[in-house]
């Protein structure tokens, strides 16, 4: 099946969605400063590195603005499906 490049984004935007909301937690300890990482498996860490979720810098792992962005939107999806 070809699938459009329209497509491959959506895919690809909501697969990084899910992996976000999957490790919401996760995430959330690495914005208060926990640097160690092994409560994420390496294999997802490279993946959020990949897709620009968490950066690496001087040997500690950060949250993106874009990683942030994400983690927000979502957060705010909730409240609105929640009402």
């Amino acid at each position: 099946m070809d699938y459009s490049k329209k497509d491959e984004d959506f895919i690809e935007k909501r697969s990084r969605e899910n992996l976000v909301e999957t490790y919401r937690e996760e995430l959330l300890k690495v914005l208060r400063g926990y640097n160690r990482m092994d409560f994420i498996p390496l294999s997802v860490r490279k993946r959020m590195r990949e897709d620009g979720v968490l950066k690496r810098f001087s040997g500690r792992y950060t949250v993106t603005e874009l990683g942030m962005e994400m983690l927000r939107e979502e957060a705010s999806e909730r409240l609105v499906q929640s009402v």
